[in-house]
């Protein structure tokens, strides 16, 4: 069956790519130059420290074969998702760092996940509300404080600028049965968005629905998630208030996730809402941006969900905060300030009741009046307190200094970072205790160094990027195996140094044809090693690095119509002695109203894993569509 899907699928594609063009093709270049205009945490149109940024727009997020952001992320050199499971749990990490040291946004709105840092891509947003997607490799604390210690993603929602309707479903499968139940392993999406805009008041809300028996044994997922996003802008546009909000009820099971090979039939349901305004104000000169923001999360975890009796945890964290940050112009460019006042805690059968307050303040001067020439010189000063006594080394001031530079000559620039960044325990790492892991109330909090040097090089649709970049964190946070109880204890180990570097090669074809053609072709490549001054240990992350990523995307299309995407990602681990080799196809029909696709995922059907235990799915077939009315 799966191999006349595959011919089917092959000649469908091979038909489509002769269809005739309606749309115009636009260019949609995904790199910017180090000192370039995104959304920030200070303006929505201010420029961010971005050495090394990626942006990921609508309209290639569109044409890929991916179901979800995290499947988006796996596509971006430099990034590594520790996945358990493409619907259910994913983990980021950037050169080399650990998942919770990569902080997630949504518009600016942080996802702080302080129970475990396992949690953070718990996200409600689907990808037809997202406009695009940052992701800033390097040190971010100057902008975001503690967590940002390696670098952060933000997930930059669309704007309600008309009414529509849109109304999607995809179906997949494997085509595999599971062997006690009989059923064939599948998956279905349905999912309706609408917008609608009266007046200076847009608004977008989007329902969802996910289910899935899985890939093979105890790998089920449901999901249901709700968002909303509404927007108010002043008729003389220069005051603005964004509301968002979101649900997502996320229940999977946890084969392996945690506990490998004792938690084969382990049950997990997390539950988060957040809830976020952002404002922006410009008058005489200045732009004021307050926010204000919460997140609830409630995670309930069966070790055996026949018997939830012989072991279960509930966590119940909430994190919130306010923040207010101004920005004038200045005879050498622009300078800025700002605080943030956020508090989290948690209430949990396992870890216990604490919390902790986070109070800070930054200043910034960015100098872009020297000829070609530019720089930013920043500081952000941050005091925590933790109520549990055993943490006072936890608490006190912080202070996170960086230096950003760049040097334009031509179609080339030449840049370069320092900067400094801390990551605190999570609750887990503190407190935990289990089957298999302990936590540790006397860890430290990680402190870093990054330093990142590059050239970059564009020409018309050319673009050319290398990149040099040094990480040395004191104390990294990691679990080391005990030899006597065999159990892996959340430990800080003494020095650990990241060295690597990147090389990104893309083209975009400038000329439109009404046949085919080759509409774009990238290559990206990430080369990472450590240095870890912690000898005759076994840690459980630190290890699992990506050392050798390279990223190759081809884009064919027929007319404007009609596309492929062609994406072949080779991956190593440190701890692997082969590479893997995954190949994923979207084949795509588009016009004004509908989108009709088809994925094949993992198309050579590699055994592999992401994360741990966890082997990720083989082959795999997904037909989508989508109907939009305007």
């Amino acid at each position: 069956m799966r191999k006349i899907f595959i011919v089917a699928l092959s000649l469908s594609s091979a038909a489509l790519t002769y269809a005739q063009p309606t749309i115009p093709v636009t260019e949609q270049p995904n790199e910017v130059s180090p000192l370039v205009i995104v959304q920030d945490k200070r303006t929505p149109q201010s420029p961010l420290n971005s050495t090394n940024t990626t942006i990921i727009t609508q309209e290639e997020i569109q044409k890929m074969p991916v179901r979800n952001v995290a499947e988006v992320l796996m596509n971006v050199a430099g990034v590594d998702v520790r996945s358990r499971n493409p619907f259910a749990q994913n983990d980021i990490s950037l050169l080399g760092a650990s998942f919770d040291q990569v902080l997630i946004l949504i518009d600016g709105i942080p996802m702080r996940d302080p129970q475990t840092g396992h949690h953070q891509m718990n996200l409600p947003v689907d990808l037809s509300q997202v406009e695009r997607i940052e992701v800033f490799k390097g040190s971010a604390a100057r902008i975001y404080g503690a967590g940002a210690l390696a670098g952060a993603i933000n997930i930059v929602t669309k704007v309600p600028d008309s009414n529509t309707i849109q109304v999607l479903s995809t179906w997949g499968s494997n085509f595999e049965k599971d062997s006690l139940s009989g059923e064939t392993y599948n998956s279905n999406v349905q999912q309706i968005a609408v917008g609608l805009v009266k007046g200076n008041w847009g608004h977008n809300i989007q329902i969802r629905r996910l289910y899935s028996n899985g890939y093979a044994f105890n790998t089920r997922t449901e999901q249901q998630a709700i968002f909303s996003n509404s927007h108010w802008t002043s008729n003389d546009k220069k005051a603005s208030v964004q509301f968002i909000n979101g649900y997502l009820n996320n229940s999977f099971d946890a084969k392996d996730f945690y506990a490998s090979p004792w938690d084969e039939n382990a049950f997990e349901q997390v539950q988060t809402f957040f809830s976020g305004i952002n404002g922006k104000i410009e008058k005489e000169g200045w732009v004021i941006v307050p926010r204000g923001y919460f997140r609830y999360n409630d995670d309930h975890y069966i070790f055996i969900k026949e018997n939830p009796s012989y072991y279960e945890n509930n966590h119940f964290s909430n994190t919130a905060g306010i923040e207010l940050h101004a920005s004038h112009a200045n005879p050498w460019g622009l300078w800025g300030v700002g605080v943030e006042n956020r508090s989290d805690w948690i209430r949990s059968n396992n870890l216990g009741k604490h919390d902790r307050q986070f109070y800070s303040g930054y200043i910034e001067q960015r100098f872009n009046q020297w000829n070609q020439w530019k720089m930013i010189i920043g500081l952000n000063v941050q005091f925590s307190n933790m109520s549990h006594p055993m943490n006072n080394s936890s608490n006190g001031i912080k202070y996170y200094p960086a230096i950003d530079i760049q040097h334009n000559k031509g179609n080339g620039t030449l840049f370069g970072h320092v900067g400094s960044g801390s990551r605190l325990p999570t609750y887990t790492d503190w407190f935990y205790s289990g089957m298999g892991n302990l936590g540790n109330a006397s860890l430290l909090p990680e402190n870093a160094i990054t330093a990142e040097s590059g050239y970059q090089y564009k020409w018309q649709g050319l673009f050319v990027q290398a990149s040099y970049f040094y990480r040395k964190v004191q104390n990294q946070i990691d679990y080391v195996k005990d030899s006597n109880s065999g159990n892996y204890v959340a430990s800080n180990l003494n020095t650990c140094q990241f060295t690597g570097s990147e090389l990104a090669l893309k083209w975009n074809n400038r000329v439109k044809s009404n046949g085919f053609y080759v509409s774009n072709v990238s290559l990206r490549n990430t080369i990472l090693s450590n240095d870890i001054q912690f000898e005759g240990v076994s840690s459980r992350y630190v290890n699992e690095h990506l050392s050798n990523q390279t990223v190759f995307q081809l884009g064919l299309s027929a007319g404007n119509h009609v596309q492929q995407q062609y994406i072949v990602r080779r991956i190593q681990r440190m701890n692997q002695s082969a590479p893997v080799v995954v190949i994923d196809i979207r084949t795509q029909y588009q016009n004004e109203n509908w989108t009709v696709f088809a994925d094949v995922s993992n198309l050579t059907d590699e055994n592999y894993r992401l994360s741990g235990f966890v082997t990720m799915p083989g082959r795999y077939f997904n037909l989508g569509v989508q109907y939009t009315l305007k």
